[in-house]
């Protein structure tokens, strides 16, 4: 039998952020993760202003500077609606020293992430599926099963469910998760595209044949390296078009997805691909964040619309709200209670998020009736011009208010 404080099941974003937080508080700590090897294949590739404000704090300006180095800062989008001239977002306004969207994929932020819990000399525990758990005399009896089907018993003061959206440690805990699959097809890749406008900028188009979003995937286009020329680089396509019966079951090709992009924005022209990949979208939440001594972060606990980029940036706040409240009542520097501040603080911000993202997605890409198109080509225009609008909406998808004040929630439950 194994013995461990804080026993994490899943080595995703939020999973390592909370074992990098608990290990830098000196609290023993073991992660593990059912794949055998880190996905260099991911959806979510934003990290918010908010985000990397509460990383410094947890982990200092150097760790913040290896994300930053390793991906592209954006700060200007545009937005194409219909055939309307393209709409100017500056990002530059969001109220912080990372007042930029940074450009990472996932499978990037893992690495980076992983190597710094490395430095802790611990290291995930993979091919390791978590099979069921029980609370005996304050601890947590957790059993775990190798590929094998051999079995181990670890106990822990506590464990965390980091293990995405079938999470099978809330299935355990009989919680619901309740909402439902949108009624749309994503389809996203990582492509070389041409199109006539400059490198480096985040771009989003809105027709009545679906919902395109552009990313750069680096600091540079293909070529001259200059960063803001016209021609060739390397994006992340992201594009959202009404699901069509049985699409999910077979496998997108570059031809049909090339059409789709270009039957949305007929200026990009794709010349190849690195991968391309489909998928369903659904917007869930459970009700509960804590039971006892097991915890639930991230995707275990909600999954919502990727517009505005929101789910890894939640996953990882939560993480680190989450530990540092574990580490403070192991320390014994606070009573259990505190912990009882997590669901408290954090459940009503991932409920925010997913009605804001719900209604987003709704309005914007749920329907191509002509009432709607005719409301989406007039009202999003209008919304987006407005100054305050657009500052509101910016600020929020920053989650830099959020990120200050567990800032602040931290410097009142330190002893």
């Amino acid at each position: 039998m194994a013995n461990t404080k804080v026993l994490i099941v899943g080595a995703g974003p939020t999973g390592l952020t909370a074992a990098n937080e608990l290990a830098r508080l000196g609290v023993q700590v073991k992660i593990i993760d059912k794949t055998s090897v880190r996905s260099e294949k991911s959806r979510a590739i934003g990290v918010h202003a908010g985000t990397l404000e509460s990383l410094e704090n947890s982990f200092g300006k150097d760790f913040c500077r290896k994300l930053i180095g390793a991906g592209h800062k954006v700060r200007t989008a545009f937005l194409h609606v219909y055939s309307k001239a393209p709409i100017r977002v500056d990002l530059g306004v969001i109220p912080s020293v990372y007042n930029f969207v940074l450009i990472l994929p996932q499978s990037k932020t893992e690495q980076l992430l992983e190597e710094e819990l490395n430095k802790s000399s611990i290291y995930v525990d993979r091919n390791t599926e978590w099979a069921s758990l029980r609370e005996v005399d304050g601890k947590v009896l957790s059993i775990l099963r190798d590929r094998q089907g051999h079995q181990t018993e670890v106990t822990s003061d506590f464990v965390i469910g980091a293990d995405g959206a079938h999470s099978a440690i809330r299935n355990a805990l009989h919680l619901p998760f309740r909402g439902d699959a949108y009624k749309l097809e994503f389809i996203q890749g990582d492509v070389e595209i041409e199109w006539p406008w400059p490198y480096g900028d985040i771009r989003s188009f809105l027709s009545s044949k679906g919902f395109l979003a552009c990313f750069p995937l680096s600091s540079n286009g293909s070529g001259n390296g200059s960063g803001k020329r016209k021609g060739n680089g390397d994006y992340r396509l992201v594009m959202v078009q009404p699901n069509k019966a049985d699409s999910r079951a077979t496998k997108v090709s570059l031809n049909d997805f090339a059409a789709a992009v270009k039957s949305i924005c007929p200026e990009i022209r794709i010349k190849r691909e690195t991968w391309l990949s489909r998928y369903s979208v659904h917007h869930r939440i459970t009700n509960r964040l804590r039971c006892g001594r097991v915890f639930l972060a991230g995707d275990a606990a909600h999954v919502h619309s990727p517009i505005g980029g929101q789910g890894m940036n939640t996953g990882m706040q939560e993480a680190l709200n989450l530990s540092f409240k574990l580490a403070t009542v192991i320390c014994k520097e606070a009573p259990l209670s505190l912990l009882e501040h997590y669901e408290s603080e954090c459940l009503p911000v991932a409920k925010d998020i997913l009605r804001a993202t719900d209604l987003a997605t709704r309005f914007g890409l749920a329907s191509n009736h002509r009432i709607n198109d005719f409301a989406k080509s007039f009202v999003v225009p209008l919304m987006a011009k407005n100054k305050w609008i657009r500052q509101a909406v910016i600020k929020g998808i920053s989650r830099v208010s959020i990120a200050r004040k567990e800032i602040d929630n931290r410097s009142r439950e330190k002893p």
